[in-house]
């Protein structure tokens, strides 16, 4: 995928995956969300093998591939 097109999704999906920080942590990035399902889509790894690469733990990584799969359904059905 290029570089461009990875912006066009991110500016897609961007409204969907927005969310804010807590008290308890700081709210992953849209940009992250989006590069994490990716790269879970390209490669079908374990989420336990994923949380290395990441730094985010596994039951938030699995969160996050299915929120960002809904949200990408959601933008690119026509």
């Amino acid at each position: 995928m290029n570089e461009q097109l990875f912006i066009e999704l991110l500016i897609k999906i961007t409204q969907y995956l927005t969310r804010k920080d807590t008290v308890m942590r700081d709210s992953l990035w849209v940009e992250e969300r989006l590069a994490l399902t990716l790269r879970f889509l390209a490669t079908g790894r374990a989420f336990e093998d994923m949380k290395f690469s990441f730094i985010i733990s596994s039951s938030a990584i699995s969160q996050v591939v299915i929120e960002t799969c809904e949200a990408l359904i959601c933008v690119l059905q026509v």
